[in-house]
């Protein structure tokens, strides 16, 4: 877990109103922070339970579960985190997902699963997303929202500025090399729209060509088999790894085609079907002759 913005408080929640259009909810903000405020301590994953269990249970600690912690009723804990994150409902489906944070075809910020053997729920954070998320607040960037997402009747809080540092949060460098050039590779449209491009291309310009290319087709890759709801924000992620040197590369025979290649792809396949439906008339002839006996030619 990188960004920490949201684990500096417990008892007292601040509402962070720039958190909502990513949240999509006043409540699942409020549970947003207090979940990042556990992760921080447990980056790994930790367990918590929903309200007091019924039956005594070693685990369980008196002012410790969601309910008591954030004063939600049951209803309004789940209604709040299902907008920010999975409810896997046993251990089971939760290790059988290819993915625990995709829902519906969507990549959440967080997951959980409940153990039916012990009785207790698991959390667990999707870091790359939420971080890159917070990034994006932290730099004034916009996050895609739709109109009516914006509104809310709570005052503005501003975000606690001294407890951001370069240790914990990210913060792109300005200072660009004007000696590397933009890479012409189709993909960067296929991947970002024309409200996109600009900032995509200011940070592209940051790592070599051949570097773009290979950047391009690992983000090409993840939009087709997740949802990525900030585009700008998961290249900014994979160009920071490129320049960490922590980068790993699709294999070439996983890597996207150009355009040019679907389209050499496509005659070479066009001219050994023309070739196998080519019809030899002497060996033809021969075969007829072989079966039946002398065969007319004409």
């Amino acid at each position: 877990m990188q960004n920490k913005l949201l684990s500096i408080t417990r008892n007292i929640i601040p509402y962070v109103k720039e958190l909502r259009p990513i949240a999509g909810s006043v409540t699942s903000v409020l549970l947003w922070q207090q979940l990042d405020y556990w992760f921080a301590k447990n980056p790994d994953g930790f367990y918590k339970f929903l309200s007091p269990p019924q039956t005594n249970h070693e685990k369980y600690r008196i002012g410790d579960s969601w309910t008591e912690e954030l004063g939600f009723t049951k209803f309004e804990f789940r209604n709040a985190f299902d907008k920010i994150g999975v409810r896997h409902t046993s251990k089971g489906s939760f290790k059988k997902s290819l993915n625990p944070f995709v829902k519906n075809g969507k990549e959440m910020f967080f997951c959980s699963y409940h153990d039916k053997m012990k009785g207790i729920t698991f959390y667990f954070r999707n870091h790359t997303l939420a971080d890159n998320a917070l990034d994006s607040l932290v730099k004034s960037e916009p996050y895609p929202v739709s109109k009516q997402s914006e509104f809310t009747e709570v005052d503005k809080v501003n975000l606690p500025k001294a407890t951001l540092s370069t240790s914990t949060i990210y913060t792109e460098t300005t200072t660009e090399n004007n000696n590397i050039k933009l890479v012409d590779d189709d993909n960067f449209e296929k991947i970002f729209s024309t409200e996109e491009q600009p900032a995509a291309k200011k940070v592209l310009s940051k790592i070599p060509t051949q570097k773009q290319v290979e950047v391009l087709a690992v983000l090409l890759v993840m939009i087709k088999t997740s949802t990525i709801n900030n585009k700008v924000g998961y290249l900014r992620a994979i160009v920071k790894s490129v320049n960490e040197g922590t980068f790993t590369p699709i294999p070439e025979k996983l890597k996207p085609l150009s355009t040019q290649e679907r389209i050499n792809e496509e005659e070479k396949k066009r001219k050994q079907e023309t070739e196998r439906l080519k019809v030899d008339n002497n060996a033809y002839f021969a075969e007829i002759e072989a079966k039946y006996g002398y065969v007319a030619k004409s």
